[in-house]
């Protein structure tokens, strides 16, 4: 289904839950609450898929069967790995090319490295707004204002951490970037 359809039957189902719900719950309206919060909601799914389109036009990421790598060898193809990432909107998933270099154990996903994509499952404005939060606030409340305000959740701990990355980064320092993580 194209963006565009699916856009529109996005907006349809949105408009056929509000009309269920004001019929069979709030005879005499809804809620400025209960209508802000479910447009919120749609808009937030609209921006999914928007930008599930985009990354799809993105591509994988494969260019050939082999790249060069860092050490002087060749990194192989290996296989085509999913990604999911929590982003502002939502979680989104793509698919991307996985390369290997057996001389040096060197991997690569070309796509996260043109999207600035870090090895976290969180996007860059995921980060930017963890960054800004528990620079001003304690983790458990950055935590939940997080929450309250974008469509991610992370625990405090989580939140923590990734914000001692960034500082040590930032900072100059080392940080903890190149350590796959899981996050949730």
């Amino acid at each position: 289904m194209a963006l565009t359809e699916a856009i529109i039957a996005t907006v349809a189902t949105w408009q056929e839950q509000l009309r269920t719900q004001l019929d069979d719950d709030h005879p005499q309206g809804l809620s400025m609450v209960t209508i802000e919060q479910a447009a919120l909601a749609l808009g937030q799914r609209l921006a999914q898929l928007a930008l599930t389109d985009q990354l799809q036009k993105a591509g994988t990421g494969y260019s050939a069967s082999s790249l060069a790598c860092g050490c002087g060898a060749k990194q192989r193809f290996g296989r085509y790995s999913p990604k999911t990432v929590r982003t502002l909107i939502g979680e989104v998933t793509y698919r991307r090319a996985y390369y290997h270099c057996r001389h040096c154990g060197k991997s690569a996903y070309p796509l996260d490295q043109s999207l600035g994509q870090s090895e976290r499952e969180i996007s860059p404005g995921v980060e930017r707004a963890l960054g800004l939060l528990s620079a001003h606030l304690p983790f458990p409340k950055a935590e939940q204002v997080l929450a309250e305000v974008t469509a991610v959740r992370l625990t405090a701990r989580q939140i923590e951490t990734i914000a001692e990355s960034l500082g040590a980064v930032s900072a100059g320092r080392p940080g903890r970037e190149g350590s796959p993580r899981r996050l949730g």
